[in-house]
């Protein structure tokens, strides 16, 4: 099996990358590390050249991410069972409409599902029964409360990240099993960084990444 964990920035998995792509495995034929760049246009790009030039078998797109709820917690570990695209559509008389809204695109052509992209694979890979919540990715990180009023309203997400629906359209579209991890650093709409729980969502975050393909190779 090929496995390639890939993330936004080199930061997100440094530890986990050190820890691991050393080692000797029982049934990973090989473990490789790239990162994509922040954005789904980067990350699709560099998603779409991975498969097309690698054919991995296996996709882990692992970063940090903000959360809509209070009831998760800092440096929670989740993986994510659907992705939404947040910024793809038009504000229009105060109200959000996105390309499935204005008719540009039906919500049901593959990988879509009624709107979103969903992970067909956890039943299968989310062996260490991490927790499943919903995503929306989006270029720009949210900050109006009107806006992310309007998003909790329409898609009622769990996250947001930058780069998630980016993995999902493309290993959904070229078939290839994937897994989204994210660990919690801050509440959607909160700018004060000092606030947020990067450092230790990124110590939760590699030390989930490192059980898991512990678990995996098992």
């Amino acid at each position: 099996m090929k496995i390639w964990i890939t993330a936004a920035t080199p930061f997100e998995i440094r530890m986990a990358k050190e820890t691991l792509q050393n080692k000797q495995y029982q049934n990973i034929a090989a473990l490789h590390f790239v990162t994509t760049g922040v954005g789904m246009l980067l990350s699709a790009v560099q998603l779409t050249k991975l498969v097309l030039t690698e054919q991995p078998d296996f996709i882990i797109q692992a970063g940090i991410a903000g959360t809509f709820h209070s009831n998760l917690p800092s440096a929670e570990i989740v993986v994510v069972k659907k992705e939404i695209l947040g910024d793809t559509g038009v504000m229009e008389q105060n109200q959000w409409k996105d390309m499935f809204d204005l008719g540009l695109i039906s919500g049901n052509i593959p990988p879509f599902e009624n709107g979103c992209i969903p992970n067909p694979n956890l039943k299968q890979w989310n062996i260490t029964a991490l927790p499943e919540v919903s995503g929306i990715s989006v270029n720009e990180i949210s900050t109006q409360p009107q806006y992310i009023a309007q998003m909790n309203s329409k898609y009622a997400p769990d996250i947001e990240t930058m780069e998630g629906a980016a993995l999902h359209y493309v290993a959904g579209t070229f078939n290839i099993p994937y897994l989204q991890i994210r660990a919690i650093s801050n509440i959607v709409g909160e700018r004060d960084k000092q606030k947020w729980a990067i450092q230790e969502a990124l110590e939760t975050l590699n030390k989930s990444l490192i059980h898991y393909i512990e678990a995996l190779d098992k």
